[in-house]
């Protein structure tokens, strides 16, 4: 599938979602396969930007429906654009999951991150990651396809460094027990730390430089480098969308947005 150069136009409790604490123990059924597909990643800046508003909800409805992406993955959602995506996206095959971390929009909505996928599937956990310093709600969702082998997750770590590690390093943790029980695992999400940041190691693969994980970027440099376009401002890559080895022909491209200071992060992966 060919990526659009199309750019589009111009955080409530946790407890309000209760999940199961792990997927099933027993081992999955192998991975249906499938073509290249695409994949998408944004932080609407649904509060800041908007304060709960419907702009970026539907500049989001409205890219899903003309590309397609198998996943999407998105950060700092009210619940009132969750809502109208949700809504908006359902006969298009899509299934919307919204996690909740625990902070309020400034419409009094909940606020989160999201998880569409365009397959049958459940929420398997919706995880507080720890926040030492900064004492902000963070939080990994992520999402099990009902009939495949598979795990997609959402995340949004802090802007604090003194969290990232500890917070990278509970997701890449998660992620790796995934891996084990047997699951492929595609992960998107705003991790505000830029490529070759050692708090990222734990992400990368061991083929990438200093890359202690189990991960792949959706950057054509598969191992040779830790890079991708920028998706803030003009230099930095913050967002990312990684995939377990599995997938292969890995590409990205980062997209401007009139409703976001993030652009649309796009990958492109085969399995």
């Amino acid at each position: 599938m060919r990526m659009s150069r199309r750019a589009i136009g111009g955080a409530a409790c946790a407890a309000l979602l209760a999940w199961p604490a792990a997927p099933a123990a027993a081992d999955p059924e192998p991975a249906a396969a499938g073509k290249t597909k695409a994949y998408m990643q944004l932080n609407i800046a649904g509060n800041s930007m908007h304060k709960g508003g419907l702009a970026p909800a539907k500049e989001v409805v409205s890219l899903v429906k003309a590309e397609q992406p198998y996943v999407v993955t998105l950060n700092e959602v009210c619940a009132t654009q969750f809502d109208y995506i949700k809504k908006n996206l359902s006969g298009s095959g899509y299934r919307a999951w919204h996690g909740h971390t625990g902070v309020s929009c400034k419409n009094g909505s909940a606020f989160g991150n999201v998880v569409l996928i365009r397959i049958a599937s459940s929420v398997v956990g919706n995880w507080a990651l720890p926040n030492p310093v900064e004492k902000e709600h963070r939080r990994l969702l992520c999402v099990k396809a009902t009939n495949y082998a598979m795990v997609a997750c959402s995340t949004h770590i802090s802007w604090g460094a003194g969290d990232q590690v500890a917070q990278i390093r509970a997701v890449a943790d998660r992620l790796a027990t995934f891996r084990a029980k047997g699951y492929r695992v595609i992960i998107g999400g705003d991790f505000n730390v830029t490529p070759t940041s050692a708090a990222l190691d734990p992400m990368y693969d061991t083929c990438y430089p200093s890359g202690a994980g189990v991960l792949f970027e959706t950057a054509g440099t598969r191992c040779a480098a830790r890079s991708g376009d920028a998706t803030v401002g003009a230099t930095r890559k913050i967002d990312y969308i990684f995939f377990s080895e599995e997938y292969q022909g890995l590409k990205g491209e980062a997209v401007p947005t009139g409703v976001s200071d993030h652009k649309v992060l796009w990958g492109t992966a085969t399995y």
